[in-house]
């Protein structure tokens, strides 16, 4: 798990790998479909102020959980690079 705390916001950036149990709470949430990095599917969740973006690339499962605008996660998870 990666995380970056400042005073205004807490990001968590969790790398799971696909064999992983995945709990995602999206009842009473604004569920959007979109695309990550081109290629893979991806799951916006928002509840109240609160975003989680979920996908997978076959080897691993991602997930961001923060109180932070949809646009910046999606920058985050855009950028996220693993080498394998």
């Amino acid at each position: 798990m990666y995380s970056l705390i400042s005073d205004d916001v807490t990001i968590y950036v969790d790398i799971f790998s696909t064999n992983s149990p995945i709990n995602l709470d999206t009842e009473d949430a604004i569920v959007t479909n979109i695309t990550i990095q081109d290629e893979y599917s991806a799951m916006l969740i928002e509840k109240d102020s609160h975003i989680q973006l979920f996908w997978s690339d076959n080897s691993y499962v991602y997930i961001i959980n923060a109180e932070y605008s949809v646009d910046e996660i999606i920058k985050i998870a855009n950028s996220i690079e693993i080498k394998k």
